[in-house]
């Protein structure tokens, strides 16, 4: 089995910022460390973890097509509600 080198890491991770960035708008993605950070954190008893994206969709399509690119590359999500 091949180890995916940094350079292929770096683009499938520029990759998945780009689709997301094509749904929601690049103003409404982030990958900052500051930003993920303060995401990282809840009230629940599950272990924090730093997530490798912060989205906000504004609408279900948005979410559905999130969800969708999520599931296609087969990463992990986790949703957080915002008044």
């Amino acid at each position: 089995m091949s180890k995916k080198s940094n350079k292929d890491n770096y683009n499938e991770k520029n990759k998945i910022f780009e689709l997301l960035s094509s749904v929601v708008g690049i103003q409404n993605v982030s990958d900052n460390p500051v930003v993920l950070a303060s995401y990282a954190f809840d009230s629940s008893s599950v272990p924090s973890a730093l997530p490798g994206y912060v989205v906000l969709p504004r609408t279900n399509m948005k979410v559905k097509a999130i969800l969708e690119i999520a599931n296609g590359k087969k990463k992990p999500f986790a949703t957080m509600y915002l008044f």
